[in-house]
């Protein structure tokens, strides 16, 4: 399973910056693939707002694939 920008269609890795639908630059640092058909997963992300946050590939416009 890949992680990819569902605009650009890129593989998203560890270390890419992503933007999120506020327009926050933050380091991709890991991902969990989803669990099940109704799970999206979830990016684990840092910036200088965030230490180390975790949030839906949604709000970075990416999705697993």
């Amino acid at each position: 399973m890949k992680l990819i920008n569902s605009i650009t269609k890129q593989e998203i890795k560890v270390g890419d910056i992503v933007i999120s639908f506020r327009g926050e630059k933050c380091e991709v640092c890991s991902w969990s693939e989803p669990r099940h058909s109704d799970s999206t997963g979830r990016m684990y992300v840092k910036s200088e707002q965030y230490n180390r946050g975790n949030f839906y590939p949604t709000v970075f416009n990416c999705k697993f694939v």
